[in-house]
């Protein structure tokens, strides 16, 4: 069995958190019955960014880092 790379594991989690919360924002939009962006939201936008970024760097992708580093900018 191959074992797990470490940026693996960050680029997934990255991925997971930034595009999840689209999910999580549906989600409790539709619980409350109205458009609402939960703070949740933002704290996984920021972190998948920065997982992201990390991810980019490390794998040696600039337009992956690239992408993401102003998304890491306005999220801070």
């Amino acid at each position: 069995m191959q074992e797990i790379q470490m940026p693996l594991i960050l680029g997934v989690t990255g991925a997971v958190l930034f595009y999840g919360r689209f999910y999580l924002q549906w989600i409790v939009s539709e619980m409350q019955g109205r458009s609402v962006v939960p703070v949740a939201f933002w704290y996984m936008s920021g972190v998948g960014s920065v997982f992201l970024l990390v991810y980019g760097v490390i794998s040696g992708s600039p337009v992956g880092a690239l992408s993401h580093c102003f998304n890491t900018i306005i999220y801070a």
